[in-house]
């Protein structure tokens, strides 16, 4: 890469990035809105939030160093039904679609940059339809809190349920099960 040339980080997350401070209980996506951006958390903790009949599904999260968006509403440049919303006093970066795009065009190493940005939320979301398909209620429980320690404090436990597929009356059963 050209020493002269900014890095991926320096590019998006430089000038041509918008810090979003949202307080508790704030959204940064509201449903019918098209995702602009791929958020950064720097500091605090996000939920992607769907709503089904008359309920909060969580599909993804993110606390610090961890990214997050409604991916392919900002990849189809498309009106979402999803929603971003701080579950803590939060700090986001947040690159748009064009700074992310005019990044890609710049060198190899910012396109594959994009590309494990990509993977991440790509995986996340492959690996919990998965868990729904094959994990019953309490394997899927467990696993996250193998995998998600320091979430399972941050995370408020009705997301968590919905996450996890589950009612949160099913979750209270499976944790004092276990707590037994």
């Amino acid at each position: 890469m050209n020493k002269d040339q900014p890095s991926i980080d320096e590019y998006i997350f430089g000038e041509k990035t918008r810090f979003i401070d949202i307080k508790k209980k704030g959204y940064v996506l509201r449903p019918e809105q098209q995702e602009k951006h791929i958020y950064y958390v720097l500091k605090g903790f996000v939920v992607l939030l769907i709503e089904s009949d008359g309920n909060e599904i969580c599909l993804s999260f993110a606390k610090e160093g961890h990214f997050i968006s409604a991916y392919t509403s900002f990849l189809k440049q498309e009106l979402t039904a999803a929603y971003i919303l701080a579950t803590e006093d939060s700090r986001l970066a947040a690159a748009s679609y064009s700074t992310i795009q005019s990044a890609y065009g710049l060198s190899k190493e910012h396109e594959r940059n994009g590309r494990l940005i990509s993977e991440q939320l790509y995986i996340r979301s492959n690996e919990r339809n998965m868990d729904l398909i094959c994990l019953n209620a309490e394997e899927r429980y467990l696993k996250f809190l193998k995998h998600h320690k320091e979430e399972m404090q941050r995370i408020p436990l009705k997301y968590l349920a919905s996450y996890l597929g589950i009612t949160p009356v099913s979750l209270s059963r499976i944790r004092a099960k276990l707590n037994k």
